[in-house]
């Protein structure tokens, strides 16, 4: 009976242990899943009293669950950068007292198929004093972009580079000096730093549509568009215009999208810009300045698809037609002004296609970035002593031209828009 009881417990033992084995396993086995994950990698700077490592980690945190077709971004992203004692009392012993810089990197997703990249834009490294001793580490904080999830499975998130650019600031013989430091990446760091697991989405799937945004019936004829359930939308528009014609660019600051987003698939805005200045660089002459208004003509229109995302938002994929007049104002030629008259614009307005996903989040979702090419038409109306017409048709029209926009969400659905 004893002997019979000891086995019973060595196999209890032996049952438990055998356990506790393949638990410890399963839980050192491969990179971390969902939750806080780090990263580190790092360089070779070379500052000016010689070559120094700068090591870098990567903190983030990734979401516990996504849905295929629905935006995944993971949060808390903080690189932080380490400068060794060493380098600390290097840097002291040649005068510097201060540094700044720029951090960023690159994440690859994948979900089975190729890597999506994902650029974690470069973000500033403030304005740092440098210790008296010791080592210095400075934490950055960034936003990851949002990708997409488009099979079932697993997201893994590698860490394909992390980039540093520094400048040194210091006394040198009395004298203020300040020194770019460039940084050389190190060896790839290790590559994957979690999973997402990822489910199928139950959204139905987008009703078909006429191209233009319009649910397509069974007759395949149009659909009426249904009233309600719009989602109003105000966005802040910057972007540059750049003019191949007149070799510059405009910059499109403090202008203004406000739209409704109808999720049967459609979506219809107006967009307003005020008056900017520019200078342009015309052959014959040494500096032509001027304002370009651009006023839009009709309605912006186009379609729209409206995805639920995980958290509380939308995702809205948006293809988006709009037409807009070119008007030139207070035109000067090397200081001499060019009275162009008050409705110096082009014939016909340019035509403009954006395509982009922008995200209805609350807090402060990424911008999106759109782009277009466009040509200007001839230009007509200006002039009033004179007829400059053919004069501003040959500098600013013709083909070539590009308008990039970045769009940042103001409000939207019932949420209150900022004071102006």
């Amino acid at each position: 009976m004893a002997k019979a009881r000891r086995a019973r417990e060595v196999l209890r033992f032996a049952v438990a242990a055998l356990s506790l084995a393949v638990v410890a396993a399963t839980a050192s086995a491969g990179p971390a899943a969902a939750g806080p994950v780090r990263g580190h990698g790092g360089g070779t700077c070379r500052f000016p009293q010689g070559d120094g490592e700068v090591p870098v980690g990567l903190a983030l945190t990734l979401p516990e669950a996504a849905l295929t077709g629905q935006p995944v971004q993971a949060t808390g992203l903080v690189f932080t950068v380490e400068l060794p004692a060493s380098v600390v009392d290097a840097l002291r012993n040649w005068g510097a007292v201060r540094l700044e810089g720029h951090v960023g990197g690159e994440l690859a997703v994948r979900d089975g198929g190729g890597a999506t990249a994902v650029v974690l834009a470069p973000m500033r490294i403030p304005l740092t004093t440098l210790p008296a001793a010791g080592a210095l580490r400075i934490p950055v904080y960034g936003t990851v972009p949002p990708v997409i999830a488009h099979r079932p499975g697993r997201l893994t998130v590698e860490l394909a580079k992390l980039t540093t650019a520094l400048v040194v600031h210091g006394l040198r013989d009395q004298m203020p000096v300040s020194e770019a430091v460039s940084c050389t990446p190190g060896p790839a760091p290790p590559a994957e730093l979690g999973a997402i697991p990822v489910r199928g989405s139950e959204l139905p799937a987008p009703p078909a549509t006429d191209g233009s945004g319009v649910e397509i019936g069974r007759d395949g004829r149009p659909e009426p568009q249904a009233d309600g359930g719009e989602i109003p939308v105000s966005l802040e528009v910057d972007g540059l215009a750049r003019i191949a014609g007149l070799g510059g660019v405009v910059a499109l600051a403090d202008g203004r999208f406000d739209a409704k987003v109808y999720p049967r698939g459609s979506v219809r805005g107006n967009f307003t810009s005020p008056v900017k200045p520019g200078s342009f660089a015309v052959p014959g002459a040494e500096r032509v300045t001027g304002a370009l208004e651009f006023t839009q003509y009709g309605e912006a229109s186009g379609a729209a698809t409206v995805k639920i995302t995980p958290g509380p938002g939308f995702v809205v994929d948006a293809d988006l037609s709009i037409k807009l007049f070119i008007r030139l104002l207070n035109a000067e030629v090397d200081g001499r002004s060019l009275d162009v008259g008050g409705d110096c614009r082009t014939q016909s307005p340019i035509s403009l296609r954006l395509k982009g996903t922008v995200l209805l989040a609350g807090g402060s979702p990424p911008p999106t970035v759109m782009g277009s090419g466009f040509a200007v038409p001839p230009f007509a109306g200006c002039g009033v002593t004179e007829d400059l017409d053919p004069l501003f048709t040959d500098m600013v029209s013709g083909p070539g031209n590009e308008l990039t926009t970045t769009l940042i969400l103001r409000c939207f659905g019932a949420r209150p828009c900022p004071v102006d």
